[in-house]
């Protein structure tokens, strides 16, 4: 079963540039006897969307038992020119509020388990993932799953077959010929996952691709160096010729069946 449901922008969460939007969230239910379990699964980008049709990962995860929310944060495209326009400058707070706000209201409605939340996401989504766990800990989320995600922006810059999206994202305009400035790299950092490291507790599964040019392979060792010096509870999947989005068959069907079998060792 499915359904998308429209969500309102509380005030304390409208952006004063863009103020009438609203964005969604679709729900996936697996036919199942008492609540299931929740994985937020949070989709890249950061302007792409999920969609209301089948996808063999979200079917995946039903057939497993989980109930599946993904959300079309503000930013998503699908929603008009004016919900893209706003979330550059704004990533990192925008798009993560609307992902957790979500979260919260469907685990409360009763018809999820509240007690067993997961979330996962990719690039972009991997990037949101780990702001979720890091401003929420432990208290909500029992596991995380993040693919290649952007832990530094500033450090990804130089390495990124785009940098015009790491320039772009942060609100900036972006220059080929520029020298990035101190300032510029403290900017990038203050909205990336990494400065709030500190406060990620969650376990987490991280699944990185040796030949992304995307996403570059650093990001996820620079992850996995601070996660471990925490005594964060981490695995580390390494795909040595796959590039960012780990769509080789064999990569995908490992990833997939490592995914399942780490939420259901933690949601127990």
């Amino acid at each position: 079963m499915w359904k998308t449901v429209p969500v309102a922008v509380p005030e304390s969460r409208v952006n004063p540039q863009f103020p009438a939007l609203d964005y969604e969230y679709v729900l996936m239910e697996p036919v199942s006897a008492r609540p299931p379990p929740l994985v937020v699964y949070i989709h890249g980008g950061p302007h792409s969307c999920c969609v209301a049709e089948f996808q063999a990962h979200t079917a995946g995860l039903c057939v497993c038992g989980y109930a599946v929310l993904m959300v079309n944060y503000r930013g998503s495209v699908g929603f008009g020119q004016h919900s893209v326009d706003s979330l550059p400058g704004n990533i990192g707070r925008q798009d993560v509020h609307d992902v957790q706000a979500v979260a919260e209201q469907v685990a409360a409605s009763g018809a999820v388990d509240a007690r067993r939340v997961v979330v996962m996401g990719g690039s972009h989504g991997g990037f949101l993932t780990l702001h979720c766990i890091a401003q929420s800990g432990r208290r909500f989320y029992r596991a995380a799953v993040a693919r290649n995600p952007v832990v530094d922006v500033a450090s990804m810059l130089g390495a990124t077959d785009i940098p015009d999206w790491a320039y772009v994202e942060s609100g900036m305009e972006f220059d080929a010929g520029a020298v990035p400035t101190a300032e510029v790299y403290a900017d990038m950092l203050k909205r990336s996952p990494l400065s709030g490291v500190d406060g990620i507790e969650t376990p987490l599964l991280l699944l990185v691709g040796g030949q992304d040019r995307r996403v570059p392979a650093s990001q996820g060792l620079q992850l996995s160096r601070a996660l471990e010096a925490r005594n964060v509870p981490l695995r580390v999947l390494w795909y040595s010729d796959c590039s960012h989005p780990l769509s080789d068959v064999r990569a995908e069907a490992d990833g997939f069946i490592n995914v399942v079998k780490w939420f259901d060792e933690h949601i127990i």
